[in-house]
């Protein structure tokens, strides 16, 4: 049987990055992605609550579609 919970995760692993991830891939400081997010001006994020902890994600189709909004 398939294991949805755990096939989504895997799928988050590999299509996801974290906040510090996303400021390496896009040479900014992971202060700047916080205040992104903060403001809603970067790239759209999942939501990931595990107990006590938040956990923001980007998905790496989300992250194409703002680069490319953000084009001149």
């Amino acid at each position: 049987t398939l294991d949805r919970s755990s096939a989504a995760s895997d799928v988050y692993k590999r299509q996801a990055l974290t906040g510090a991830e996303l400021a390496q891939r896009l040479n900014v400081t992971p202060q700047t992605v916080y205040l992104w997010r903060k403001k809603g001006t970067g790239p759209r994020y999942v939501t990931v609550q595990n107990g006590q902890r938040t956990r923001y994600l980007y998905l790496e189709a989300d992250l194409v579609v703002w680069l490319e909004s953000e084009r001149p």
